[in-house]
């Protein structure tokens, strides 16, 4: 029996210490449940310039209480809802503009990738055809420049510059004799 003894006190002990815990979470409960309901009483000012934190929200206007003295008011626990859901919209928003952005540079980059290649293709059916339009430009007018019937060689029309001077320089020593003068002696 002696060693039963022992054991109860064993048990007061524990039951001791338990109550001091059960107090402390009890006050710490309260505390907490205080705060709730000081946050679900606490007015707060619903700014008329804080529209976009209303975005998505349902019915902005049933949100909070009207005091007649204080004006519109909201509670903090739903100001603080409001801001925390703002966030999430306005994050939301912002990367859905982010997205758009990225799916506009994507469709430009195509778009401008299309066209280059459409204007490299141009370019090359451009020269082709400025090959070919010289080619045959330099074909029709080429012709003009070979020896034609009639035409006369280079080594020809030096001849016939040759003979053209003799008789010029002919013509003028006939010239010179008839008149009496002297033909000039070349320095």
């Amino acid at each position: 029996m002696e060693e039963e003894k022992p054991q109860a006190v064993q048990v007061v002990k524990q039951s001791s210490i338990t109550l001091p815990s059960v107090m402390i979470s009890l006050l710490c409960a309260m505390l907490i449940g205080c705060a709730v309901v000081a946050n679900k009483l606490t007015p707060t000012e619903k700014p008329s310039n804080a529209a976009l934190i209303y975005d998505g929200v349902k019915d902005p206007n049933k949100i909070g209480i009207k005091i007649p003295i204080l004006g519109e008011y909201i509670s903090l626990y739903e100001a603080q809802q409001l801001l925390a859901q703002g966030e999430i919209n306005h994050h939301q928003f912002q990367q859905g503009l982010v997205r758009q952005a990225e799916d506009d540079t994507y469709l430009f980059q195509g778009q401008w990738n299309a066209q280059n290649q459409a204007i490299k293709t141009a370019q090359e059916t451009q020269t082709a055809f400025i090959a070919i339009g010289t080619g045959l430009a330099s074909l029709y007018f080429g012709k003009n420049q070979l020896k034609r019937n009639g035409d006369s060689s280079p080594d020809e029309v030096r001849a016939k510059m040759a003979e053209a001077e003799n008789r010029i320089w002919t013509e003028a020593e006939e010239y010179l004799k008839s008149h009496g003068l002297m033909r000039p002696t070349p320095v």
